[in-house]
C-alpha cells in the first residue's frame, strides 16, 4: 500500500484515523493508494472537480482509467483525500526517462520505444473513449498523467489515464479560461484552446497525438536540469502570460516529424506512425481523425481494437487477448476465465485455438459397482 498523507491530517490524533475513515467509506477490498490534496489558493475548484469526477468514475470504472474508489472532503482541514487504484510502475514520463538513461551532455544515445508501446496507445484510446462516452473532456492528457500498472503480473504492464482535476463535464466547451489561463499543460494544449475558440473532443485528440509522439520517439533530444526532456516541442513564452505563442506548437511537432534531425528529435518508426501523429496534431480541429476512425488507421489496425464505442466488457476481452498471446494459444488461467465467461471478441486469437476436449463425466462408486456386476 502506498500512502501519501499530508501532515495536517494529524490534527485528528493520527493519520491512521484518516486512512481508516477513507477506506471504510470506500468499502475497499483492493490494494489502494491514498492521495491527499491541500488546494492552494485559487485551485480549490480543481480539487473539487477531481472529487466530482472521482464520484462518477467510481460508478462506471474502466480498466484503462485509474479506478477511484472514494473521495472525501475535509473542510476543516482544507483537504481532499482520494482512495484510488495503486499503479506501482510510476508514470509514463519516468518510464521513458529511464529508457533514455544514456542521454547526457556528452551526447544522446539511441532510444528504442517500449515493446508495449502500441498496446499502451490502444489502451489510452479506449480510456479516452470511455471518458468521452461519459460526457467528459480530459483537457490535460500528457505522459505525466499516464500511469503504468502491472496488475500483479510482471509480464503485463498496462497504461491508464489519471489526474482529472481539469476535466470538464460536457464534450463541448466555450473558449473561456477559468483561471485566466488555458486548461492543460502548455506543450499538449490544442491550438483552438489557446486561441480561445469553442472546442470539443478533438482537443483531447490533439493531446493524444502529442503523447503518441513522445512514446514513440522519447521526446526531444534536449536536457533540462541534467535530465532528458520527455515532452513534445513547445514554443518559448516571452513572459508568464504569453500563451498566444503556444498556438504554434502544432507546427513545431510537424517539423519534428518531417525533419527530426534538424529539430533535435528522433524519427518515428514508420510512415504510418508519421501519418498518425500529423493527423492528430493538425491545426484544424475538424480535420483530426475521430476515435472510431483511428481503429482503421494503418498504424493501429493491427491492434484489432473492439468496435466503438467499446463497453468495459469488450475492453476487458481485448486486454485479455493482449496478455494471453504469449501463451501460444494454449490458454492460461485468465484467458480460460474470459472464454468461459463468453466475452471474447469474435476475431480473438483465443477463439481460433484448438478446441478443448469435452471432459468425460466421472461415474460414482455405485455406478461402477453395478457395471462390474
Amino acid at each position: 500500500m502506498a500512502l501519501r498523507v499530508d501532515e495536517r491530517a494529524r490534527v485528528r490524533g493520527s493519520w491512521l484515523w484518516l486512512l481508516w475513515h477513507c477506506l471504510a467509506s470506500a468499502g475497499c477490498s483492493h490494494r489502494p493508494q491514498l492521495r491527499s490534496t491541500v488546494p492552494r489558493r485559487g485551485f480549490a475548484k480543481v480539487a473539487q472537480r477531481e472529487s466530482e469526477v472521482a464520484d462518477r468514475l467510481s460508478k462506471e470504472p474502466h480498466r484503462c482509467v485509474v479506478q477511484l474508489f472514494h473521495a472525501k472532503h475535509f473542510p476543516d482541514l482544507r483537504m481532499y483525500c482520494f482512495v484510488m487504484e495503486l499503479c506501482s510502475k510510476g508514470n509514463l514520463t519516468s518510464h521513458i526517462r529511464k529508457l533514455r538513461s544514456n542521454d547526457s551532455s556528452a551526447g544522446f544515445g539511441e532510444y528504442v520505444a517500449p515493446a508495449e508501446a502500441f498496446h499502451w496507445i490502444g489502451q489510452l484510446l479506449l480510456g479516452l473513449e470511455h471518458l468521452h462516452v461519459m460526457n467528459m473532456l480530459v483537457r490535460d492528457l500528457k505522459t505525466d498523467n499516464v500511469v503504468l500498472s502491472d496488475q500483479g503480473r510482471a509480464d503485463r504492464i498496462m497504461a491508464k489515464i489519471t489526474d482529472f482535476g481539469l476535466c470538464r463535464f460536457g464534450t463541448e466547451a466555450t473558449g473561456d479560461w477559468t483561471f485566466d489561463a488555458p486548461p492543460g499543460t502548455p506543450a499538449y494544449i490544442a491550438p483552438e484552446v489557446i486561441k480561445g475558440q469553442n472546442y470539443g473532443k478533438a482537443a483531447d485528440l490533439y493531446s493524444f497525438g502529442a503523447v503518441i509522439w513522445v512514446i514513440l520517439t522519447g521526446g526531444l533530444k534536449v536536457l533540462t536540469a541534467g535530465l532528458p526532456k520527455v515532452e513534445p516541442p513547445c514554443a518559448e513564452m516571452a513572459h508568464k502570460w504569453d500563451y498566444s505563442v503556444l498556438a504554434q506548437n502544432c507546427k513545431l511537432i510537424a517539423a519534428c516529424v518531417q525533419n527530426p534531425e534538424k529539430h533535435n528529435a528522433r524519427p518515428l518508426p514508420s510512415g504510418a506512425a508519421k501519418e498518425l501523429v500529423l493527423g492528430l496534431t493538425r491545426d484544424e480541429a475538424e480535420k483530426r481523425p475521430s476515435l472510431p476512425s483511428l481503429r482503421r488507421h494503418k498504424a493501429l489496425v493491427h491492434l484489432k481494437l473492439p468496435p466503438a464505442p467499446a463497453s468495459s466488457k469488450q475492453a476487458d476481452a481485448w486486454l485479455a487477448t493482449l496478455c494471453c498471446l504469449s501463451c501460444g494459444g494454449h490458454g492460461c488461467s485468465l484467458c480460460r476465465l474470459m472464454e468461459d465467461g463468453g466475452i471474447l471478441l469474435e476475431d480473438s486469437p483465443l477463439r481460433r485455438r484448438r478446441p478443448r476436449k469435452t471432459p468425460v463425466p466421472r461415474r460414482s462408486s455405485l455406478q461402477a459397482l453395478v457395471t462390474r456386476s
